[in-house]
């Protein structure tokens, strides 16, 4: 591998573990086998539904006791709004580890709103999350209510949520870059991107942990070093896709200037392509005529995925203004074929396998003239080392139990990091811990790396505290 393509992929063979059911859920009804019965959302509470949902954003949201409630169940209800197009398939999932999730979508009248679709369980595989996925009858308004189910009791009524909505209109027909990021935001903030990918096409690529890494590492970002909750935008599944994670770093990232910081954070399935597609004519290919990849959701609604090559995440990175980028890979590569210990075995991304399910870019981003280092100011922290295998497992005592090991651990040491604890020092620990779990669990070697100039300052100091 080039110089150039170890910036992203640098000691990087991250694979993740599928611990459990988690990955690949999609809704699985529209209707629970016990309606809410009639509904009346108040008109009140609908004028102030002006959020407006965007397809390939998740929207996050909490249950409360300021919140109205059903008058049928007393349960508390959210509305969102989403401007729908006729014969859009639309696919809501609602997602909480406190409130037992329930989905209504209703279509909004002049004088009245009438309900089109509700969801208890739909996520199903032993969850309380729901999910539905619907045909838009008609251009217009929708209100999409967040909602809390009655059966498990009002302990299980209040919590926050994830919302993920995800259209089946393409990328380019149904995502206007300038309404999802429109900038503006000050140059001297902080801001982050955190993908996590559990669900793939099809069914063999399924992950468990991604979307549960993203939600952990989003929480000591804004608990932890004072990021701002608007100044994080998450993509989970669907919405991780290629024009997403483009366009957050171009129009979202770029936000930071030199006396701001920027992160990029991504949980999910790595490969190797057989070839060098994305080199052609640059300075430096790649030494084993092959290039690395992250693999994410493709852009159009054949519901296929997509790559963007090291080089392509290298350029995105190289591209931003900001005085401090972190960039942190939880991603999935393994030349090695392993089969794991006791407690599951590791799933390998190979690109024969998921070749048939790729709709390839038409163009990969320029990468004539690349630096061969890494960017001045950037930090790099990846998974694992090159050869080897990253891990998720379950049953951790707190972040909900479930998560990718070298994510957990890091998570944890970015909590109780001091102020004057330094990437190097951090990493060591995280390294060590990380090790000793899997050769403990799996009787495998997984050593988290870091690599960068500015590793020996102070993390807290280095993300802007």
């Amino acid at each position: 591998m080039s110089d150039s393509s170890k910036f992203a992929f640098w000691a990087v063979a991250a694979l993740l573990l599928a611990a459990g059911p988690l990955g690949g859920q999609q809704p699985a009804k529209r209707v629970p086998q016990k309606s809410k019965g009639d509904v009346v959302i108040a008109r009140l509470k609908r004028a102030r539904a002006s959020t407006t949902l965007l397809p390939g954003l998740n929207a996050r949201g909490e249950l409360d006791r300021s919140d109205p409630t059903l008058a049928s169940d007393k349960t508390p209800y959210d509305v969102w709004r989403y401007a729908g197009r006729a014969g859009e398939v639309l696919t809501v999932m609602m997602r909480s580890t406190r409130a037992d999730a329930y989905l209504m979508v209703m279509r909004e009248g002049d004088s009245a709103i009438e309900r089109i679709a509700e969801d208890d369980d739909g996520l199903g595989a032993g969850t309380t999350d729901a999910g539905l996925r619907i045909q838009l009858p008609a251009d217009g308004d929708y209100l999409i209510v967040a909602n809390a189910a009655a059966t498990l009791g009002p302990q299980f009524f209040y919590g926050p949520y994830n919302l993920e909505v995800v259209s089946s209109l393409s990328v380019s027909a149904a995502t206007n870059w300038a309404t999802l990021y429109p900038g503006g935001g000050a140059a001297g903030d902080k801001y982050a991107v955190v993908v996590g990918i559990s669900d793939y096409p099809g069914e063999a690529e399924d992950l468990s942990g991604p979307r549960q890494d993203a939600e952990i590492f989003r929480e000591v970002l804004i608990n932890r070093f004072g990021f701002k909750e608007q100044n994080i935008i998450t993509l989970t599944d669907r919405n991780g896709n290629r024009d997403q994670i483009i366009n957050a770093f171009r129009r979202f990232l770029s936000q930071a200037g030199p006396n701001g910081t920027a992160v990029f954070y991504y949980s999910g399935d790595g490969t190797q392509l057989d070839e060098n597609v994305g080199l052609t004519g640059a300075d430096d290919p790649e030494e084993d005529g092959k290039d690395e990849a992250l693999y994410v959701w493709g852009n159009t609604s054949e519901g296929k995925g997509s790559l963007i090559l090291d080089d392509e995440l290298g350029i995105l990175a190289g591209e931003l203004n900001a005085g401090r980028v972190l960039i942190v890979l939880d991603a999935c590569y393994s030349g090695t074929g392993t089969q794991g210990g006791a407690g599951g075995s590791p799933k390998l991304a190979r690109f024969e396998d998921i070749e048939g399910l790729l709709d390839r870019p038409k163009a990969y981003l320029g990468t004539k003239g690349m630096k061969s280092d890494l960017p001045a100011g950037h930090i790099l922290l990846s998974a694992s080392g090159n050869k080897e295998v990253s891990w998720t497992a379950s049953g951790w005592p707190t972040r909900g139990g479930l998560a990718s090991v070298f994510t957990y651990y890091l998570v944890e040491a970015m909590y109780k990091a001091l102020p004057g604890t330094t990437v190097e020092q951090l990493m060591a620990t995280v390294a060590g811990q990380t090790n000793d779990f899997t050769k403990a669990s799996y009787g495998k070697t997984q050593t988290p790396q870091a690599e960068g100039t500015r590793v020996a300052e102070a993390l807290a100091a280095y993300l802007g505290q």
